[in-house]
């Protein structure tokens, strides 16, 4: 089986497509392989991650820490915290975005699972208390932009409050509709001397290709395509 046959196998049905555009970018036969299989294998990696959305599966990377942006890498490492977990990877509600609304980025209770990444005495408070003190990491800015919020825990949503208009504002140019579809994001959390973290990481995406690279430097850049139907 020929090369390019073993990585249409795996491909979302956008292959003829990167091909081209491959093509376009060099004429070296291997640098053109290694581009495509980065490309498609992310591709894989990232419907496989989208899927296990169903029955509330955690979100986790199928490839482990090798989805996880180098500059989320870098800042853990830094401060020696905790292995950072992916929480979730949604595009941009109206209702996140908008300034008269609740002033909240939403986490579907039903997207996400909660074990995963808080503890039992923390679920406890939230059912108790409705709201938990954290901390959240823009890993596009530079430096890293650290903001302190509350995580909220309603009936059938979580979600960050407090200072979310204050992110909201700061990343405008990156959250801002594109021909009527917003940005999509991922949370991954860690924990640093005991306190829970969210890391925010912006992908962007290309509007004609549907080629997706994380702001964050995920993967050394790698691309990956996104199904630009919104997320709840």
């Amino acid at each position: 089986m020929s090369f390019h046959k073993k990585l249409q196998e795996v491909d979302d049905g956008s292959f003829d497509e990167l091909l081209k555009k491959i093509e376009q970018q060099t004429e070296d036969k291997a640098e053109r392989e290694k581009l495509l299989t980065e490309i498609v294998l992310q591709n894989f990696m990232r419907r496989c991650a989208l899927n296990s959305q169903k029955g509330r599966e955690n979100l986790k990377p199928s490839s482990g820490t090798d989805l996880i942006p180098e500059k989320l890498k870098s800042y853990i490492e830094n401060i020696q915290a905790s292995e950072p977990m992916f929480v979730i990877e949604k595009r941009l509600t109206n209702s996140d975005l908008n300034e008269t609304s609740q002033g909240r980025l939403s986490i579907p209770e039903s997207k996400i699972n909660a074990d995963q990444f808080l503890g039992k005495q923390e679920i406890e408070k939230l059912n108790k208390d409705g709201a938990l003190p954290v901390t959240l990491i823009e890993i596009g800015t530079d430096p890293v932009v650290e903001t302190n919020l509350r995580l909220k825990k309603w009936k059938t949503n979580y979600g960050l409050t407090e200072k979310w208009n204050v992110v909201k504002r700061r990343n405008e140019e990156k959250f801002k509709s594109v021909d009527g579809v917003n940005a999509v994001i991922q949370l991954w959390s860690f924990r640093h001397k005991s306190r829970l973290y969210f890391a925010l990481n912006v992908v962007e995406e290309e509007a004609k290709t549907g080629v997706a690279i994380t702001n964050g430097n995920n993967g050394g850049g790698s691309s990956s395509s996104l199904n630009k139907s919104n997320t709840a």
